[in-house]
Formats: structure tokens, C-alpha cells, sequence
């Protein structure tokens, strides 16, 4: 028997404007579990996955803001998502 807890985050199920790389790698985590959960389950190991809730991480310090904010109205709403940061 055997549990492995993956952590992800809810950018693995919806996609964050200027943030495609990251999304990226949590879809990818998201498929693994998944993929995971059928394929070890033969061996009693089970795949789970925890998506925490916001937390600011010193990522969001790391963020470029748009050298020319005025152009993200361009993005229509989500253009809003590139200065929230």
C-alpha cells in the first residue's frame, strides 16, 4: 500500500494570461497524477491530487508588469489579468 500526494494548483485546470509556462507544468502535473492513479492502482498505490487554495508565493514578486500597461487593454478582459499582478 502507498499514497503519492501531488501538489498543484488551480492553473492546472484553467489557463492564467501571461502565465502559459506555468499553467503548463500544472496541466502536465495534473496528468501524471491522473495517469498515475490508473496505472498504480494494480499495486495498491494510490495518486492524489491537492490543489491549495491562493497563497501568495514569492513567485508573484518575480512577475514583469507590462512595459506598456496601456497595450493590455488590446486583450480585452483578459488584458485586466496581465496588471493585476
Amino acid at each position: 500500500m502507498g499514497l503519492l500526494i501531488h501538489v498543484s494548483s488551480a492553473a492546472g485546470r484553467v489557463v492564467v494570461p501571461a502565465m502559459a509556462a506555468y499553467c503548463a507544468t500544472k496541466f502536465a502535473l495534473e496528468a501524471l497524477a491522473d495517469a498515475y492513479r490508473f496505472e498504480l492502482y494494480p499495486f495498491g498505490i494510490e495518486s492524489v491530487l491537492v490543489e491549495p487554495g491562493i497563497y501568495r508565493t514569492p513567485i508573484f514578486d518575480q512577475l514583469m508588469k507590462p512595459a506598456d500597461p496601456e497595450r493590455s487593454a488590446d486583450f480585452g478582459g483578459a488584458g485586466d489579468t496581465l496588471n493585476v499582478f
